[in-house]
């Protein structure tokens, strides 16, 4: 298989976000795309692969899908991933990790799989280049991905590195933070048009406004990352890579405003979210204000309201009725005309907004089931 052809990759994401991940792909020019639980399928070269590493906001990693087999048990994973010309894709020295996932119908110890590969890799090498490569499970040049699902096997080449939600902005630390790619994914979910005024009035971290402005300005969100794995690959190509982060940022936005407003009860928080926003030369393109929701006072007599409230697994809300009566009473005093979009993880509680939301989605925070409830707030 080589590294200049047209090849199938996999863009993960999120439970629930896979469809804004599929229309980012195709606005990214990949091809044949079909979604799946828990990512993309596509096709895509060289040059597709690595422009999408950078500018893709919704995916935590990309894949190259090295094979795909039925699967017939343990036996033959050894030679199918031993026939792999792993030789031609890096060098030995360096190291490596195997990361597996299977149902347990398919294997009753799933870490057989990772076993399995590393000896079959490090096996291949030893016989074509009289070397093997180190484990490292802490920061490896390579990670390689077995995955059984369906009933088929597939041998994945992280392209990635580290995982894409980690943008590089963040350094100040939040309690409840929300990681970068299910804000981008929110972003998508509201069908923000980026004229219509948008609202965090809770901010925390400042992660929906900051990502919100990465959208605005269309400022690649990995603008800041310095290494992916690609860059270890035998066939990495210096010269492309450069222009394809010559070309998206050309594509910058060049304006001093956005129509995004973000702010949050903690002074602390607005501040340590305003250090985020200027590390990306942000902080005076969003308009920043200190106040409690039910205070602040939106522009215009429409727009998108979009926020993460504070919910009993991440921060203490010990008054929950009266705290989601303030949530209703402001959306219908001061969000008149207004999208209220919610993301909230308080499945026992959201309920006591007592207004009937016109959609809701199923969505996970990392490892916590959240739902993205939207409200239509009449004049």
């Amino acid at each position: 298989m080589l590294y200049n052809l047209t090849m199938w990759l996999f863009a993960k994401s999120a439970f629930g976000t896979e469809k804004y991940t599929a229309f980012e792909l195709k606005y990214l020019g990949a091809k044949e795309i079909f979604t799946s639980p828990g990512g993309v399928y596509f096709r895509g070269n060289k040059a597709d692969m690595m422009r999408i590493n950078y500018k893709i906001r919704t995916a935590t990693r990309v894949l190259w899908i090295l094979d795909k087999f039925q699967w017939h048990g343990e036996k033959e994973l050894y030679g199918k991933v031993k026939d792999i010309q792993w030789e031609r894709l890096f060098l030995p020295k360096m190291s490596i990790v195997i990361h597996h996932d299977t149902d347990r119908k398919y294997l009753k110890d799933s870490r057989m799989l990772s076993l399995i590969t590393k000896d079959a890799v490090c096996d291949r090498f030893r016989e074509k280049k009289g070397l093997r490569p180190d484990i490292d499970k802490e920061k490896p040049d390579i990670r390689i991905f077995v995955t059984i699902n369906k009933n088929y096997c597939y041998i994945s080449l992280d392209t990635s590195g580290d995982s894409l939600n980690m943008r590089g902005y963040k350094t100040g630390y939040h309690p409840a933070p929300l990681r970068e790619t299910l804000a981008a994914s929110l972003i998508f979910a509201t069908g923000w048009n980026r004229r219509d005024v948008l609202v965090d009035p809770m901010c925390g971290s400042g992660t929906i406004p900051i990502e919100a402005a990465l959208y605005y300005f269309n400022i690649p969100p990995q603008i800041k990352r310095k290494h992916f794995s690609f860059m270890n690959f035998h066939s990495f190509d210096k010269e492309l890579w450069n222009d394809i982060r010559t070309e998206a940022v050309k594509q910058i936005m060049d304006s001093k405003k956005s129509p995004i407003f973000a702010g949050d009860i903690s002074a602390d928080f607005v501040d340590i979210t305003m250090e985020h926003a200027k590390s990306l030369d942000l902080e005076k393109k969003i308009k920043w204000h200190v106040a409690d929701f039910k205070d602040f006072k939106p522009p215009r007599s429409r727009g998108i309201l979009l926020m993460n409230p504070p919910y009993n697994k991440r921060l203490k809300q010990d008054k929950t009725k009266e705290f989601y009566g303030m949530i209703r009473d402001t959306l219908k005093i001061n969000y008149r005309g207004y999208r209220a979009f919610i993301l909230t993880g308080d499945m026992e509680n959201y309920r006591k907004i007592h207004l009937k939301p016109a959609s809701e989605i199923d969505l996970y925070n990392g490892p916590i089931q959240v739902k993205l409830l939207k409200y239509l707030i009449k004049h």
